[in-house]
């Protein structure tokens, strides 16, 4: 998180209070908070307008040059892929540049929710959230391989 006193900081504080004033009082920060609203949480925060300039940036470029896109973030940015409490505050956002240019971005390989999830969105992109280590057993082995096949032939994830 930012610095308290910085731009950024003062801009959360001012998200969380129009969207859930709960955690700015203290109180149950679920109460009366619903569906993709519950995303409002001190620990999401938001993609910045750089960061979303840049990664806009990439898209289109890799979409002129016929490439194909494997994106891997810290945070989901697809509902039904992950906990709607890990959603960034504008996954919109990051959702319509991956959507702009279809066939473009094939995959958005996230953390943040340590139960995992995975889901196809409506234009094929395929959202995977691979569950926490920190979730395993004691003595259970945590790993994963993701392998970009050559030639358009996708991606192959055993985990």
């Amino acid at each position: 998180m930012s610095p308290e006193g910085s731009g950024e900081y003062d801009e959360a504080v001012s998200i969380l209070s129009e969207n859930n004033p709960n955690v700015m009082n203290g109180g149950n920060w679920f109460e009366n908070v619903e569906g993709v609203e519950r995303r409002f949480l001190p620990y999401n925060g938001k993609f910045s307008s750089a960061q979303l300039s840049w990664f806009r940036g990439v898209v289109e470029a890799a979409a002129e040059r016929g490439e194909r896109v494997f994106v891997a973030c810290h945070q989901p940015c697809f509902a039904k892929a992950t906990n709607t409490l890990n959603l960034p505050f504008n996954f919109q956002e990051a959702l319509d540049i991956i959507h702009s240019r279809p066939g473009t971005v094939v995959a958005w390989m996230a953390g943040h929710d340590h139960d995992g999830g995975y889901a196809i969105d409506e234009i094929g992109i395929h959202h995977l959230v691979p569950a926490a280590p920190l979730e395993c057993k004691e003595g259970e082995d945590a790993f994963g391989v993701v392998e970009i096949l050559p030639e358009n032939q996708g991606f192959r994830i055993n985990w």
